[in-house]
């Protein structure tokens, strides 16, 4: 793996490998990026970014990714992502919570929470997906979850609703209903 920057100002790495996993805490100043998977936390002053190796593979995160302006990842992010401007997941959200004053876009399932400021898009739903902003989007709503949309407007595929957008709340209680019978679920 190749290191490149000034300690706690900027700081990149760069997968020498197809694929490499890093891990730890990192922080800086300015930003901070890695190519390739990250497990643990990355934060930018600015900008902190996880893409993927020589455009293929890598990209996820597990963690906390967070920057002051623009936090992303080019894969699935499982854990918390926070940013002042712009918050993108190229894949999925996986269990987890993305946070901004202006931007969410989450490019495939959002499985978690999604609350901005201004803007909400998700590819799709997953078990439970929740976007609190002034404008909340989901392409395509998949019926074996639930959506909570709470805006000034809400878009669930074709069913537009201002403030308060529900879609299958009834799968919610129904998996609950087939654990307590005994039935996988």
């Amino acid at each position: 793996m190749r290191y490149g920057g000034f300690p706690f100002v900027v700081h990149w790495t760069d997968s020498e490998a197809s694929v490499e996993k890093a891990q730890g805490v990192r922080a800086s100043a300015i930003a901070e990026w890695h190519h390739g998977n990250y497990t643990g936390a990355l934060i930018g002053g600015l900008l902190s970014s996880v893409a993927r190796t020589n455009g293929q593979g890598g990209g996820d995160v597990t963690g906390l990714r967070a920057g002051g302006l623009v936090s992303g990842n080019d894969g699935d992010l499982t854990g918390v992502s926070v940013s002042g401007l712009y918050n993108y997941v190229t894949e999925n959200l996986r269990n987890g919570i993305s946070l901004s004053l202006g931007a969410n876009v989450i490019g495939g399932r959002l499985t978690g929470f999604s609350g901005a400021g201004c803007y909400n898009y998700a590819g799709s739903n997953g078990r439970l997906a929740v976007q609190i902003g002034a404008f909340n989007n989901l392409d395509r709503y998949d019926p074996d979850g639930t959506v909570v949309q709470m805006g000034w407007y809400n878009r669930a595929a074709e069913q537009s609703i201002p403030f308060l957008n529900v879609r299958g709340i009834s799968n919610l209680f129904e998996r609950s209903l087939r654990r307590l019978r005994g039935h996988p679920g």
